[in-house]
């Protein structure tokens, strides 16, 4: 086994010629398409529907969701919230379950962002090193409209970050006016 980070431009250039095959994150159909070509197995750990079909691993996304509900639930929180982002599909996952899992009425909710947002996949890989996204003015202004208190849970830790900065930018004080819960365990 090794672990290395190809590119798209380096698996196009046969940078990983010697491998037997591939367990990665498919971020996008032009790395789908690069890795179909390489004519080796492919196994997807990205939770992104790409036109082609690898067999795919990943995390129980929902278990996450509930968890993350139950916490707030325990705590007496009445509004809750969902931050991710646009068209990216493990945000868009947990979108649709926090949805799911919160239709019993216990919670009055509010999501952000909207269906119709573009597709932010390259958004968040170029806001990874940082943790500053291009709508954050957007979030900052979603975050003005929830009412005091509310719980928000995040698709991610670096999208809590931002959401902490935004926050704190507000004069949101935390946990008493806005709860913030990410995940993944991402060093941010």
């Amino acid at each position: 086994w090794e672990l290395v980070y190809l590119s798209a431009q380096e698996l196009a250039k046969d940078a990983g010629k010697g491998f037997d095959g591939y367990i990665c994150d498919i971020w996008s159909d032009k790395v789908a398409q690069r890795l179909l070509a390489t004519g080796k197995p492919v196994v997807n750990t990205f939770i992104k529907k790409c036109g082609l079909r690898f067999p795919t691993v990943g995390p129980a996304q929902s278990d996450g969701i509930a968890l993350g509900i139950e916490h707030f639930r325990q705590r007496n929180f009445t509004n809750l919230a969902f931050c991710g982002y646009a068209g990216v599909g493990f945000s868009e996952f947990q979108r649709i379950e926090f949805v799911r899992q919160t239709q019993d009425g216990s919670f009055k909710t509010f999501v952000y962002p909207s269906a119709r947002r573009k597709n932010q996949m390259d958004e968040v890989i170029k806001a990874m090193p940082i943790g500053q996204f291009e709508d954050s003015d957007e979030v900052e202004a979603w975050v003005k409209t929830l009412p005091n208190p509310v719980a928000i849970i995040c698709c991610n830790d670096l999208r809590a970050h931002d959401m902490l900065k935004i926050c704190q930018k507000l004069g949101r004080v935390l946990p008493e006016d806005v709860a913030i819960l990410g995940n993944d365990h991402d060093p941010v």
